[in-house]
């Protein structure tokens, strides 16, 4: 350690002088381009880091946004889908009004309702069954008949809450009475044969002939009112050993095109 005053002395000295010199040359000015140098320098760094936060709160924002879009376009698809389904909705009551004016023809009175429906399309052969997508919650019950206009599509055969299952009146299964309003000719639905449908038990003194038009009877059929068409006789089968003779008949309907459907509620 240094102990000599002398040497202390002086460096207290030199170092009083340096401060005066200093502090002289800055009242002078000599200090200002250092001074400046680091305010300039120092302003900058703060706008660097100004600028690179800014950045990033425009970037925060965009993801903001863009949360905020994603959200909308969301929304926007729901009400879309709402809409389509409310569109689709007032098309089928628009259909069943139609339907109700234009097919006076059929004999049923205020009392049956008319339930618009949708075809859905499924493995079973649309010639023998199908569904659609209203069910008991619609009013829907088994034995309703299901039509196109003045056309007699099925019947209703199995229900579910939302679905129902209909059976064609080309299906091997159906029995339906019918009766030709040209000839007053009668016989019973029965199927088909090669693409048409098939008429039986009609007795072998009517006079029925080619062209001739079937309906549903009515009286016999619970459920299914008269009027309904079935289509033209095409082909008359007879045999001598038989009081009975088969009219093969064309049904213009292609069940598996059909998109829209009516369901006319049976009598209770």
């Amino acid at each position: 350690m240094n102990n000599n005053p002398t040497i202390n002395l002086n460096t207290l000295i030199i170092g009083s002088i340096l401060s005066v010199i200093i502090f002289i040359l800055g009242i002078m000015g000599l200090f200002a381009p250092l001074e400046n140098f680091y305010v300039d320098n120092t302003y900058s760094f703060i706008e660097a880091q100004r600028e690179k936060f800014d950045w990033f709160s425009k970037v925060d924002l965009l993801l903001d946004n863009a949360q905020t879009l994603r959200e909308e376009k969301r929304r926007l698809g729901e009400e879309v889908l709402s809409l389509n389904e409310t569109i689709l909705d007032l098309e089928l009551k628009l259909d069943s009004v139609e339907y109700i004016l234009q097919n006076d023809i059929l004999d049923f009175d205020n009392e049956n309702e008319l339930i618009p429906a949708i075809v859905l399309r499924s493995e079973l052969n649309p010639d023998d069954y199908f569904y659609l997508n209203k069910g008991t919650l619609d009013g829907i019950s088994t034995g309703d008949v299901v039509v196109l206009g003045r056309y007699l599509v099925g019947t209703i055969v199995e229900t579910g809450s939302n679905y129902s299952k209909v059976q064609s009146i080309s299906s091997d299964d159906t029995l339906i009475s019918v009766v030709s309003i040209d000839t007053k000719a009668k016989g019973v639905l029965k199927g088909k044969y090669s693409g048409l449908l098939e008429v039986k038990d009609i007795l072998s003194t009517d006079n029925l002939q080619v062209g001739d038009i079937f309906v549903t009877e009515g009286s016999f059929t619970k459920g299914i009112p008269f009027g309904l068409y079935i289509g033209k006789v095409r082909e008359i089968v007879t045999d001598s050993t038989n009081p009975t003779k088969v009219a093969r008949i064309e049904n213009e309907l292609e069940v598996g095109n059909i998109y829209r459907l009516f369901v006319i509620k049976s009598d209770e």
